[in-house]
């Protein structure tokens, strides 16, 4: 059993700069003490040492600490723009059918020829989607699914015919193999670098 978050034994850390957002506006603390992958508690490097005699301290010299922030490449910018769209993740859909679905109720909702975007789309969890399965789920409308990396995604025929793009158009110079396919074995899939 793991020990309580009490019983830790923090590691104080200290830095030129330390981000707390607090929203009082006060001043930013000099050092921070964590235990357990929390915060456990902020202050003048001389306050922790007094309180956490035996922590470990970690001073970053002239860096800026960001707490609580761990970007593992989620790029926050195109994270956030997902939000405006349908949630096709898998835990929103748990079968292509499903997705489908979300797919069919946009279109209810959308005017005649508006774009329908979904995001998060996990091929791996949810299944093969096909261009033609967005035809039939949603025939007036362009539709983009992208897939949860962001690397690629399905396109629908009113996607494509949108855009210009059909069986005789070239990959852009840049893309690898998949890119602008609308054959078959992509199902009209695109992917970039």
């Amino acid at each position: 059993m793991s020990p309580d978050f009490e019983e830790l034994t923090p590691v104080v850390y200290r830095a030129a700069r330390i981000v707390s957002q607090r929203r009082d506006g006060g001043p930013e603390p000099e050092a921070i003490a964590v235990a357990g992958g929390r915060i456990a508690a902020t202050g003048t490097a001389a306050r922790l040492r007094e309180r956490f005699p035996t922590a470990e301290e970690v001073d970053f010299g002239d860096a800026t600490v960001v707490p609580g922030l761990n970007d593992a490449h989620i790029h926050l910018a195109i994270a956030a723009e997902d939000l405006l769209h349908l949630d096709l993740s898998a835990g929103a859909v748990g079968s292509v059918g499903e997705l489908l679905g979300q797919v069919r109720a946009e279109a209810t909702r959308a005017a005649p020829g508006e774009w329908i975007r979904g995001s998060r789309y996990d091929d791996t969890k949810t299944g093969t989607l096909t261009r033609w399965d967005l035809d039939r789920a949603a025939p007036a409308h362009p539709v983009l699914v992208v897939q949860v990396a962001g690397h690629w995604g399905v396109a629908n025929s009113a996607a494509l015919q949108a855009l210009h793009i059909d069986e005789d158009t070239s990959p852009p110079p840049a893309a690898n193999s998949g890119a602008a396919r609308t054959d078959d074995s992509t199902a009209g899939s695109s992917s970039a670098p």
